[in-house]
Order: structure tokens, then sequence, then C-alpha cells
């Protein structure tokens, strides 16, 4: 692991003098202040040990920094906030404080200085960067601030309490935890499981899917070790990165998008640091909310796209047997009538760009 640094940014002091991990949370935004507003609640609410926030919005066209700005001035509850078993939100407290926040625009130069009374920057990333993009975007600055862990979250989520302290237990004294993940449940059904930390995949065809889709929240279990076998990479939705993984694996690849990128690191990083799952840091995430801004032609382009992407890049002796499978995928919609299906992979099969560099608009 990496060694903490005497009181960084976003750390605090225990009472043997010892600093705690410095941990730079990461939200990225597109046209969602209302769900980086309610995750925002429950991190400032609850969240120990701190961490600093960092907020990258990808350019949205709904004045989405300055409504988070106006918010964090007057904190309220969200009319369309939930109350979940172990959620504490910052609005509940009988006269919550203004949070003061740092802006930045980035790339523009050295940030303003991170004053102790600031938990929050607002950075403007410039661009629509996807997923992977906006993410570097505040892991870059965390990096440049010192940060020892950077918890990598979905702005469309609420987290208990307890969550980051969980993934920090989890992998303390660890020499090999690169990523930690969590247990996310469905934001609308926190009774079900939307993922045991991450995806497993299908060696021969790549498919990937989520381990323990379904379960009930009752039935997660408490040892670690079978699920953990299984991953081959985390949920972005909510993801403990270490320092000693970007530094010695580097960031994330930013030529998927959306979809995939947390696999391409996680096989980028797997000869050096393992993936890890804490079973109590419970996120509750709001599946769909993104991508539900897209059309579903979209969506469903990418996720090809970038499955071709990831095999041609690590594994291009498989290359020609997942575009025979594509094809085979063409053939059954047609047979099925999804017309819209089949002519995207049919697109997808024929564009020999495919595996360049090119980003969606």
């Amino acid at each position: 692991m990496v060694p903490i640094k005497a009181n960084p940014p976003g750390s605090r002091a225990t009472n043997d003098g010892v600093a705690e991990p410095s941990v730079a949370i990461i939200l990225v935004n597109w046209n969602g202040w209302l769900d980086c507003i309610d995750c925002l609640d429950s991190l400032m609410g609850g969240v120990v040990p701190p961490g600093h926030i960092y907020l990258v919005d990808n350019q949205s066209a709904d004045n989405s920094l300055e409504r988070i700005a106006v918010w964090c001035a007057h904190p309220r509850r969200l009319d369309s906030a939930r109350d979940f078993p172990g959620v504490q939100r910052y609005s509940a407290q009988p006269h919550p404080a203004p949070l003061v926040c740092r802006r930045v625009a980035a790339p523009a130069g050295p940030p303003p200085t991170l004053q102790p009374e600031c938990h929050i920057t607002l950075i403007q990333s410039g661009a629509n960067r996807g997923f992977a993009g906006g993410n570097n975007v505040g892991i870059k600055l965390g990096l440049a601030e010192g940060a020892d862990w950077f918890w990598l979250l979905n702005c469309d989520t609420v987290v208990d309490r307890g969550a980051l302290s969980a993934l920090l237990n989890r992998a303390s004294g660890i020499l090999d935890a690169g990523i930690v993940g969590s247990t996310l449940l469905y934001h609308d059904a926190p009774e079900e499981v939307q993922a045991l930390c991450g995806g497993a995949m299908d060696p021969k065809t790549f498919v990937t899917w989520h381990i323990g889709n379904g379960t009930r929240s009752n039935q997660i279990p408490n040892d670690p070790t079978d699920v953990e076998a299984q991953v081959a990479y985390v949920v972005g939705a909510s993801m403990l990165v270490s320092r000693a993984f970007v530094e010695q694996v580097g960031l994330m690849q930013e030529d998927y998008f959306l979809y995939g990128e947390e696999l391409d690191w996680a096989t980028r990083g797997k000869n050096l640091f393992r993936q890890y799952w804490a079973p109590n840091s419970l996120v509750y995430h709001k599946v769909g909310k993104s991508s539900a801004k897209v059309m579903p032609a979209f969506a469903m382009r990418l996720m090809l796209r970038n499955r071709l992407r990831f095999v041609q890049r690590f594994y291009p002796a498989h290359i020609g047997a997942v575009r025979r499978r594509f094809w085979w995928d063409w053939v059954r919609h047609l047979l099925k009538w999804r017309f819209t299906a089949a002519r995207i992979t049919r697109e997808v099969l024929i564009d020999r760009g495919q595996s360049g560099t090119e980003v969606p608009n």
C-alpha cells in the first residue's frame, strides 16, 4: 500500500498522530444535477472517514454546476429523496451549514489552493469526455493533491454511511489491493442486488454479467472469497482504487467512452494487483439513469463496439470467433424481427474503424 502522508487534504489525524487515508471521491455528471445533489446529501451526511469530493461536469446543458452550487449554499432535502436504513442525509440536520465549494475549470492550470473547510470541488471538464475521461479529470487533480485512494462513484447513487469505511477496511493491510468494490442494490428495489462487487466474464465469448444479480439483500454472503474468485472487473458505479494502482497501471482508457472501461482497467492491472469485495459497503444505484438520457441504440452500439475493441486489444487471437458470434447474433435478430438491433450489429461489424480511438460525439 502507498505510505500515508501527513494530514493531506481530505484526511484527519487519529489519536496516535497517524493520518487516516486521504480519499478523493470522484463523481462524473452529465445533465444529472438532481441525482448529484441526492448523492452529495448522503455523502456529506454520513461518510466516515471523510474524503474530498471532486464533482466533474461533462459539459452538461442543464446548468448542473450552478444548480449544485446553489444547493451547497442552502442544503435541503429533495422532494424525490428516498430513505434507506443506514443512509444519513446532511440535509436532515436541524440547521445544515452551507457546504464550501471550490470551482475549477479543467485543464486551466493549477487550481485554487484547497482550504481545510472546503469538502467539494466542482470541476468543469470542458467537454463530454465520457465515463473514463471525466473520472480521469478528477483522478489527476486528486493525485496532485495527495490522495491515497480514489472512490469512483456514480452520481446516480445514494450511499450507506459506512460504505467508504467498509471499502477501506477490506483493503487494509493487503499489499496487492488495487480495486475494491461495493454491494450495489437497486435504488427502486433495495431488497434486490444489482451486483456483488463486479462482473464475471466468459473467457470464450467475452460476454460479461453482474455477479449476484437478483440476489435478495438478506442473502448477501458475509465471506467475500467466492465472489472475489469470479470478479473480472469491479462495477464502476462504486470502485475504490489505490494510488499505487493508478501510478503503476495508468489512468482509465478513454476511447471506450462508455461501457468496458472497468474491464480494460482491471485487465491491464491483473498481473500487479487483485480486486476485492467489501460486502458491507452498501450503495443504492439508480440503474440506467445516465444511459436513459441517450437512445438505447446508442448504448447498444457502444457495448458491441467496445466488446470488439477489448478483445482486439487484449485477446487478438479470439477476434475472429467473436466477430462470427456477432454475425450469428445478427441473423437471430433478423429472424425475430429485431431490425434495429440487427442493423446496429451489422454496422458495428462492418465498421473497420471500431478498433481505433474515435469517440462518439
